[in-house]
């Protein structure tokens, strides 16, 4: 089904770039992310970086998988398991504002979209 092919790769696309744009902030400019995007507890230049350091990989790798989504589908689900352990770890931390509230809906939805993406082209598989 074309439908759910290029719904998968602009998931996966949109997705990667974000993952990719953020992991690099996150390693180039370690403590204007944290300033300007994330200022929870002390800053630390080591952790930060470390975080950009895995999530810029993952954006390229999801980026690559927006080629082929069904040849790259345990990428997609790793991004989505990643996506969704990130999303519980802010419920575990409480709603302090309404930008917590965007944040954490926005990576629920991320993580949803991922595993919908690869879900979707394995029902359109089989028909």
């Amino acid at each position: 089904m074309p439908g759910a092919l290029v719904f998968s790769r602009t998931v996966c696309l949109l997705t990667g770039v974000y993952y990719s744009a953020f992991g690099a902030f996150l390693f180039v400019r370690p403590r204007t992310f944290w300033r300007r995007s994330a200022p929870i507890g002390a800053f630390n230049e080591h952790y930060t970086r470390d975080v950009g350091r895995f999530l810029l990989p993952l954006g390229l790798f999801v980026v690559v998988a927006a080629s082929d989504p069904r040849r790259f589908r345990a990428v997609v689900r790793l991004a989505a398991g990643g996506s969704g352990l990130h999303a519980v770890s802010h419920f575990l931390d409480g709603i302090g504002s309404t930008r917590d509230v965007i944040s954490d809906l926005a990576l629920s939805t991320v993580a949803v979209l991922l595993l919908l993406a690869t879900f979707g082209l394995e029902e359109s598989e089989t028909r």
